[in-house]
């Protein structure tokens, strides 16, 4: 279950940019949340140009730089470039290798071993330098921190420029030149250049001052490689790049990059930035991830066709092994995790393996974030050693987690999502209880829910090529531009298939008498859960399918569900199991409840009214599906219409919106309540969870509308003792000790038509939690709809169902 987050951008000024320019108020609304608004910025941004790019001699050092190059090429000196084995340093050294090649210079690059001699510059990579006959080097994408390894350069008579564009220390290294848009001293107009960048910036300024022309038209597509690669935001100077870059892929690529895209089977299709992303940068890393970087270089440097197909197809099989590589330790990593790892009690996944690839299990422990929506850091025993990398999800912060637990630590590093470390293997135990120490204090149950930021609603009317043109017209998208994301509400499944070896989903949704087509990549499990005629909300992209020179709308869906009518009442219920804290109790008048103002309606709807136009919050919390209804239709009939977001167990704050409708609050988050004004709305299942509730709300504060406390009715939630039978049939089916259930909706919708039972995904939940208390199962949930069973070896075995808390309880609570 994922949370759509919808945007809270307000209309004004989409009318007056609509007017002004002629463009259709989605694409007005999706400017304005990029935070263009003025026609000037708006050209700019539809129409990016090479003359937009800044000055390159604003990047502090640039001069010196420029001048120290210049006189090497007066003096003839060699230089070498020293890159990073990455994307963006391959992509850095070779338009620099490139330019002075042109300028008839005597040129190397040295890209060092990941595994030898790691990231950037080190005393082994100086030990293999420092013969070679130069007299000049010159870093790309690398460099930043090498404060030593500078010194003993300059030492052995060296003479060093730096260009990087990661974050710089205190201390600077003592080269000749530091050009890094960080620098605390520098005024250059855009810090968010990556490495290739930075080059490109050296290469314009030598160009101005040499009366170079045409340099960036040649350089561009490699630019735009390693650009789009580093995952830069795509905005100002990184935008024009890109634009451009994308162009040349198109018309006329260099040689390397023209055989790249030969081997990755897109020659001759549209080149975007994810063709780029998805299609040519893995094959780039690959070099670098399982053996020799250099290779990239030499295809990104090619001048002859012929050897640069046969790198390209090297690079083809390097990153066909790389995928196989991470497949195996992938499937290595998921069957410990759902062996061993306690969801419960550890929020951050650690896993460590013997031969586990050093290259490639960053990529390993981003599809384990993928799968779980849980931190992962993965770990590679090397005698006694371990290595390996960590990613994060949105609102944990990996590398301050790793802080935390520095002293078990012999080095690490990285940032807020993604982090390398090394430790000693006799501190792993210590270190995945203190990492998760820290994780428990940072993470917050609502942070392990993945979001879905969303755009825009897209009614169907929309849903058109006209449209689906102009959100093209937003492109390059990438980091700091994506591509625009829309729901879709109510749309009747009209047909659905399986596609691609039964990999995807194909459907048709109608909606206002309109067919529309949608397409739902890896998802094609899909077709077991919903069925022809549910209605359902879309989350998805607005695309453009062309088949036969004929271009029709396209939806390509990113997550899919019931309609919100459906989708909040069973979130109300897969939620609701932390209300149920004691028997049921009559509700009577209690003290705790002085400290609520009693409103009615005309008074609800004023003070509703005058705390929202004094910008403060509003929160109505309700434990009741009824509830619900009755606060949508009441925050929807106000003059004023607000925005307003449900949140289902907890408070969770989004920017710009300050009025939540809060199902199910969890006590735990009860404390943050008092940020705002609390309105208790309907019934209520359990007196004393209420007063809970209502004891953390500042005096004051708390307002209740129409006193209809009362417990609640579980709704079509029920279960009997066939329901339960038949869920322990179905596990008992299932081959094996023990049963994934990796989605509760879909294996409720089996079970019901293989036994011929009527459960709800809730209900499915219950049942299972009767069977792990009366001793025939244990469980583990996972997340919200992902549970591991256990099956214990006493089938056969009588038991009594009311020896079950949760028996006893949901039936007294529906009786």
């Amino acid at each position: 279950m994922k949370n759509w987050v919808i945007s809270s951008i307000s209309d004004n000024g989409i009318n007056d940019l609509y007017n002004e320019l002629g463009v259709h108020e989605i694409i007005a609304k999706l400017l304005i949340a990029r935070g263009i608004n003025k026609p000037e910025d708006i050209n700019k941004f539809m129409n990016p140009s090479l003359d937009d790019l800044h000055d390159p001699f604003l990047l502090k050092d640039m001069d010196k730089a420029v001048d120290r190059i210049i006189l090497a090429i007066a003096q003839k000196e060699k230089i070498l470039i020293y890159g990073d084995y990455d994307v963006d340093g391959t992509t850095s050294s070779s338009i620099l290798y490139r330019f002075f090649k042109r300028l008839d210079l005597e040129v190397e690059v040295y890209i060092p071993s990941r595994f030898e001699e790691g990231y950037g510059l080190s005393m082994a990579a100086v030990d293999k330098i420092k013969d070679n006959g130069c007299k000049l080097i010159i870093t790309v994408d690398c460099g930043i921190s090498s404060i030593a390894e500078v010194d003993e350069l300059n030492n052995l008579g060296f003479d060093i420029i730096i260009t990087d564009h990661h974050q710089c220390q205190e201390e600077l290294p003592k080269a000749i030149a530091v050009i890094n848009p960080h620098r605390e001293d520098s005024d250059y107009p855009f810090k968010e250049l990556c490495g290739v960048g930075v080059a490109f910036k050296l290469i314009s300024a030598l160009s101005t001052l040499l009366k170079i022309q045409g340099f960036a038209e040649e350089f561009i597509d490699t630019v735009a490689l390693g650009t789009v690669a580093d995952i830069v935001p795509l905005i100002d100077e990184n935008r024009v790049f890109v634009y451009h870059g994308l162009r040349k892929m198109n018309d006329a690529p260099c040689i390397g990059i023209s055989a790249l895209l030969d081997i990755a089977g897109l020659k001759g299709k549209n080149i975007t930035s994810y063709s780029v992303a998805f299609g040519l940068a893995p094959r780039i890393n690959a070099a670098g991830r399982l053996g020799d970087a250099m290779r990239a270089v030499n295809l990104l440097t090619a001048e002859n066709e012929a050897k640069a197909k046969e790198l390209a197809m090297e690079l083809n099989s390097e990153n066909m092994l790389r995928q196989q590589t991470e497949g195996e330790i992938l499937n290595e990593v998921i069957e410990y995790i759902e062996k061993e790892h306690d969801f419960a009690r550890d929020k951050v996944i650690v896993a460590s393996g013997i031969n586990w690839h050093h290259g490639v299990i960053g990529i390993v422990a981003s599809k384990v974030v993928e799968k779980y929506y849980r931190p992962c850091i993965l770990l590679c025993n090397e005698d006694g050693v371990l290595r390996g990398s960590g990613r994060s999800i949105d609102g944990f912060n990996i590398f301050n987690a790793l802080t935390y637990c520095k002293d078990l630590l012999e080095k690490y590093g990285g940032h807020e999502m993604a982090a390398g470390l090394t430790i000693e293997s006799s501190k792993l135990r210590e270190f995945n209880e203190q990492i998760n120490i820290y994780a428990n204090d940072n993470i917050k149950s609502g942070d392990l829910i993945e979001k879905i930021h969303i755009d825009a609603i897209l009614e169907a009317d929309n849903a058109k090529l006209e449209i689906a043109t102009e959100v093209k017209q937003l492109a390059p998208f990438g980091q700091g531009n994506s591509s625009p994301v829309f729901v879709c509400k109510d749309f009747r499944i009209h047909s659905m298939r399986k596609i691609g070896e039964d990999k995807h989903l194909k459907l048709i949704f109608s909606a206002k008498e309109k067919l529309i087509e949608a397409i739902a990549f890896n998802m094609g499990a899909l077709a077991d859960t919903f069925k022809i005629g549910d209605i359902v909300d879309i989350v998805c992209s607005l695309d453009i399918n062309s088949y036969n020179n004929v271009d029709k709308v396209q939806l390509v869906i990113k997550d899919i569900r019931l309609c919100e009518k459906e989708f909040v009442k069973d979130s109300f219920y897969s939620t609701v199991d932390n209300t149920i804290m004691y028997e049921k109790l009559a509700l009577e008048s209690s003290p705790q409840f002085d400290k609520l103002e009693r409103i009615d309606f005309q008074s609800l709807v004023d003070t509703v009214n005058k705390h929202l136009s004094n910008g403060e919050m509003c929160l109505f919390l309700v434990n009741d599906v009824e509830a619900i209804k009755e606060v949508t239709y009441f925050l929807n009939n106000l003059d004023n219409k607000p925005t307003y977001k449900i949140n289902i167990g907890d408070y969770l704050e989004e920017r710009d919106i300050n009025l939540y409708i809060i199902v199910n609050p969890s006590v735990e988050s009860a404390k943050s309540l008092n940020q705002g004004n609390v309105f208790i709305f309907g019934r209520w299942i359990d007196q004393i969870y209420l007063e809970a509730i209502v004891n953390s709300i500042d005096n004051g504060r708390g307002f209740l509308y129409n006193n209809k406390l009362g417990v609640s009715i579980f709704d079509g939630t029920g279960f009997d003792r066939e329901d339960i039978k038949a869920i322990y049939k179905f596990i008992w089916a299932v081959p094996g000790k023990v049963v994934m259930i990796n989605d509760l909706n879909k294996t409720t919708t089996e079970v019901n038509s293989s036994y011929n039972r009527f459960l709800k995904a809730y209900s499915f939940k219950k049942c299972l939690e009767v069977l792990d208390e009366v001793g025939l199962i244990n469980t583990t949930f996972l997340n919200a709809i992902c549970v591991k069973v256990e099956k214990n070896d006493n089938r056969g075995k009588k038991v009594d169902l009311e020896n079950s808390r949760t028996y006893q309880k949901i039936h007294t609570l529906l009786n």
